[in-house]
Order: structure tokens, then sequence, then C-alpha cells
């Protein structure tokens, strides 16, 4: 019954660190470090009245990318 509350799902409150750093090597040429999620927090769907059944935990982990850029 989708007039049910018990039923009604909800995302918690979600914490994410994210960093960057650009280095300038000269004026034509950056290095770029990016990290997402650099803790490895999960998120939390849960369900229900008081939102206190957990539904699934979902663990996308960290990421990081590093990259150089040019300027002609």
């Amino acid at each position: 019954d989708s007039g049910n509350p018990a039923l009604d799902r909800y995302e918690a409150g979600f914490d994410q660190l994210d960093a960057q750093i650009r280095y300038n090597i000269s004026d034509n040429i950056q290095l770029l470090l990016e990290g997402r999620n650099i803790l490895n927090n999960k998120r939390l769907l849960v369900q229900g009245l008081n939102q206190g059944d957990f539904r699934e935990v979902n663990e996308y982990g960290a990421s990081y990318w590093a990259g150089v850029s040019f300027r002609f």
C-alpha cells in the first residue's frame, strides 16, 4: 500500500570529504590531484515511521584522480 508510512524510504544523512590540489608548474602547465569520499563513508537507505529500519548500505569507496593540463 503506497499510503502506508511504514513503507516510506529515506536516505540517511551522508557526509563526504573531498579534496583537490592544483599546482602550477609554469604559466602553461598545471598538475591536478583530486580525491572524493576520502574517508570511505557509507550511504544508508532506511525505512519506516522512525527511519530505524535499514534497507540498504551502499559503499562506493574512495576515488582518486591525477591529471595535467596544458595551455597554448
